[in-house]
């Protein structure tokens, strides 16, 4: 359910023929099972994503004590 959650769509993803991989919730979960690269990736986009939401909250928490 996370994946296809955080992975709303993509650009330029192929298959080994060369073919548009399509971004259904079928092909999210095939691709974070199978591909190590496609999760690695996926991982580290949560990764930033999860340490900038960290960064604006202490942020917002800094101007709201203010």
């Amino acid at each position: 359910m996370l994946w296809d959650y955080v992975i709303v769509g993509w650009k330029g993803v192929y298959d080994v023929n060369g073919n548009v991989i399509e971004c259904t919730q079928a092909t999210k979960i095939k691709l974070m099972r199978e591909s190590v690269k496609f999760s690695s990736f996926v991982g580290k986009c949560i990764e930033i994503l999860t340490d900038e939401s960290e960064d604006v909250e202490v942020e917002l928490e800094k101007n709201v004590l203010k």
